[in-house]
């Protein structure tokens, strides 16, 4: 079992530089499995910003915060980046639209992380079509991961086939992309934001024309893979090879 030694976490964090204005808490730890969990990531998001720190939580939400947590998280400046996708079945939007909502409406900086695809399959497309509207609609700013499925998964046929292999992990498909002409997709996923990064703006309308700071580019885009901009230039691929095949 995991135990929290808050000194020595504290320490640790005392050792990062000066200009590391956030962290990222999420991914392969959710902290969403439990209580305690929630609790336990409040705890360390107040701890950084006594520090001047941000947490940035990425997390699917399989199970709803406290009314408790969610005030000391908000307090604490903290970023919820919600994942979100078509794949997502109505009981899990449930939970997570949810919440998105209730930490906003409560201050917060909540960031639905729409996880992106082409579907060829049409109940998929509208679920897509429909987050995608959900989205503008209640005016978030957002975030969009393009979904990767390695070439033996059951989903592929369910897939436009208009997609690309991966630079980096070539025996997983994807589309690169898809919303960067929606103004509420301002924010890249956390490889390409810069050490002083901060999200000063609640609301899609509020961050229009302004300046988010230390947006570092962003994944490449359906319409850059399908012209082969592969050259590393504004960052397209931040951490891959940049050897795109069909």
């Amino acid at each position: 079992m995991n135990r929290f030694n808050q000194l020595e976490f504290e320490k640790s964090v005392d050792t990062l530089p000066q200009d590391q204005r956030w962290l990222r808490q999420g991914w392969a730890s959710d902290c969403s499995f439990s209580p305690a969990a929630w609790e336990l990531v409040a705890t360390i998001a107040a701890i950084l910003q006594r520090r001047n720190i941000s947490l940035l939580i990425i997390t699917k939400v399989w199970t709803l915060p406290s009314p408790e947590v969610v005030e000391s998280l908000v307090q604490n400046q903290a970023e919820l980046r919600t994942s979100i996708s078509a794949l997502d079945s109505d009981k899990e939007l449930a939970r997570r639209l949810t919440l998105l909502s209730d930490f906003r409406n409560a201050g917060g900086k909540a960031v639905p992380y729409l996880m992106s695809c082409r579907y060829a399959d049409l109940e998929l497309a509208r679920n897509e079509a429909a987050l995608v509207a959900w989205i503008a609609d209640n005016d978030f700013l957002a975030a969009e991961h393009p979904l990767r499925f390695d070439s033996d998964n059951r989903i592929i046929p369910r897939l436009m086939r208009d997609g690309f292999w991966h630079p980096k992990m070539t025996n997983q498909y994807w589309f690169g992309r898809l919303y960067d002409n929606f103004p509420g997709f301002r924010l890249p996923p956390p490889t390409h934001l810069l050490p002083h990064y901060t999200l000063p703006f609640l609301r899609a309308s509020e961050a229009l024309d302004k300046v988010i700071p230390g947006l570092d580019g962003d994944l490449p885009t359906f319409s850059e893979l399908q012209q082969q901009i592969t050259k590393p230039s504004g960052n397209l691929f931040k951490h891959a090879t940049y050897d795109i095949r069909r």
